[in-house]
């Protein structure tokens, strides 16, 4: 019993190695490309609430490109801090957000797009920060390379400084992989959204297709933005931010990196395909029982097998973790708590925003 049970195990653990590589073939990436002769007028719109420790790196790393002909709006979304005060001193436009019953990110987006000049909108998020000077540049090119229409939105490479910060990893690589976009059948799967911390598109594109006004009760605004652009038949392109933009998700503290994901990786996850779905679920099946497999009575039974299993992969996983991160390798070897932190935290997401219907952010509490 024990022997069969054992190549159960094994097989498992050889399925969910080739579902890793099935869900996630390849995360293209924008390259830095030899100057680009761009004179269109680029509105960067920042919304931000409460952001006074990470807005300073954005606009720093804004101030710092080659891309000239820009401007940067930051839309203060009733920040008790000070916020407005650091964005200004960046020379950013400070704009209060209009006080009514719509309120967070999309609200702040809409009321900023509206005040925007430009021909083209960057939305970014206040945590991210451009990676090199020709970061606008580059994707202001890639955008008009393929089109010039729709949404072009890219993923945030993710920086780590703490320990926990490694927490997220399956978290992030998940978020990825939901996308559908970005399997070994590449254009097979519709794409499920688009990346909310860094979206480009046109102005005339934004408002045909309602911008964040027609997604006003999303609490994932990329994902609903980019099935309001599919509705008028206008695309998505999905791409790495390796090289282009980072981030530092959740600088403080674990009870932030809970309450975070808790807010919406339930509610995203009914967005990816039942197939991809599948290969997630043998994916993380297959990294728990690696970790399970070192606490049953008879693990001297195959233990060079399993040990094999378990190096093959961790380097998968870690391969995995480093395309979306700056995740630790030590960190990495450990993987199966990872997984077992993931699968606790979805429970906890689909509890609150399923069954409690409410979760809370940024001090506010958000009905779902």
């Amino acid at each position: 019993m024990g022997t069969i049970f054992l190549i159960i195990l094994c097989m498992i653990g050889i399925l969910a190695i080739v579902a890793s590589y099935l869900m996630l073939y390849q995360l293209p990436i924008i390259q830095n490309a030899p100057p680009y002769n761009i004179n269109r007028l680029l509105s960067i719109v920042i919304p931000a609430r409460n952001e006074e420790g990470s807005i300073d790196k954005l606009l720093l790393s804004v101030k710092e490109q080659n891309y000239s002909n820009f401007e940067v709006l930051v839309i203060d979304d009733e920040s008790t801090d000070l916020t407005a005060s650091v964005a200004r001193k960046y020379g950013a436009r400070v704009i209060q957000r209009k006080k009514g019953k719509w309120r967070g990110k999309s609200s702040a987006c809409w009321f900023g797009a509206l005040e925007a000049k430009g021909e083209l909108l960057l939305f970014l998020d206040a945590d991210t920060r451009l990676s090199h000077v020709n970061a606008l540049e580059n994707m202001v090119k890639v955008y008009e390379e393929k089109g010039g229409q729709g949404l072009l939105s890219v993923q945030p490479y993710h920086t780590i400084q703490k320990g926990y910060e490694n927490l997220s990893i399956v978290f992030n690589i998940i978020l990825i992989v939901g996308m559908n976009v970005f399997t070994l059948w590449k254009g097979f799967f519709q794409g499920a959204g688009a990346f909310g911390p860094c979206i480009l598109t046109n102005r005339r594109n934004y408002f045909l297709a309602g911008g964040h006004k027609q997604v006003a009760s999303a609490v994932m605004d990329g994902l609903e933005l980019s099935k309001a652009y599919s509705k008028i038949g206008l695309p998505t392109i999905c791409m790495g931010g390796k090289g282009t933009i980072n981030f530092r998700m959740y600088p403080n503290g674990r009870k932030e990196l809970v309450n975070g994901w808790t807010k919406s990786f339930a509610s995203g996850s009914t967005y990816t395909h039942p197939i991809i779905m599948l290969l997630i679920y043998s994916w993380i099946a297959g990294g728990i029982i690696s970790g399970v497999y070192w606490f049953l009575p008879f693990i001297n039974q195959g233990y060079m097998i399993f040990l094999i299993l378990y190096l093959l992969f961790f380097l998968r996983f870690y391969h995995l973790a480093r395309k979306v991160g700056s995740f630790s390798f030590f960190y990495c070897l450990f993987y199966p708590v990872f997984f077992l932190f993931f699968v606790v935290l979805f429970m906890r997401s689909v509890y609150f925003t399923k069954v409690r219907k409410e979760v809370k952010w940024k001090d506010r509490k958000i009905q779902i």
